[in-house]
């Protein structure tokens, strides 16, 4: 385990797991240095961008068992690409894990609570999507009023959003 500094964009740290990768950029803007290296970049090609990180950050926040700047970097890195995600959980659900299903005119999310605890999860819809909430299957006693949802553990929801 080794921490990685980044200086720019968010000035966060972040453990990292087994190699600490090093990169030779020629056109990326460095993100992280330590002793003249760098150890993350960002770099822009066309109408592409890129942040590259080869050291493990992801299985350093794993084995530390704190997501918390990780999920910080994603959520920034993403939040142009994530308005078009239709459902998602409004905070971080620590074992919960859902899945959504797309026909034309309606969705169909599943949730799996594999927690221990009976659990309430605060959905966020695309802002464009006004849909109805309807359980088509319930495993357990779980259920969904607005956009919470209350899953026991082990429960496997099945809701239609039209």
């Amino acid at each position: 385990m080794f921490e990685l500094q980044f200086t720019s964009p968010h000035l966060s740290t972040f453990p990292a797991h087994l190699w600490r990768g090093s990169i030779k950029t020629t056109t990326a803007t460095p993100l992280s240095i330590e002793n003249n290296e760098v150890l993350a970049s960002r770099n822009k090609y066309g109408n592409g961008e890129v942040l590259w990180a080869p050291s493990l950050i992801g299985l350093g926040s794993r084995m530390k068992k704190d997501y918390q700047a990780l999920s910080s970097l994603l959520s920034e890195e993403v939040k142009v690409s994530i308005k078009n995600i239709p459902f998602r959980f409004k905070t971080i659900q620590k074992g919960i894990l859902m899945k959504t299903l797309q026909s034309q005119i309606s969705y169909i999310t599943i949730i799996i609570n594999k927690s221990k605890d009976k659990r309430e999860v605060e959905l966020e819809l695309a802002k464009d999507l006004k849909l109805e909430p309807t359980i088509l299957y319930s495993d357990k006693e779980g259920g969904i009023s607005g956009n919470t949802v209350d899953i026991s553990p082990e429960e496997t929801l099945a809701i239609h959003w039209i």
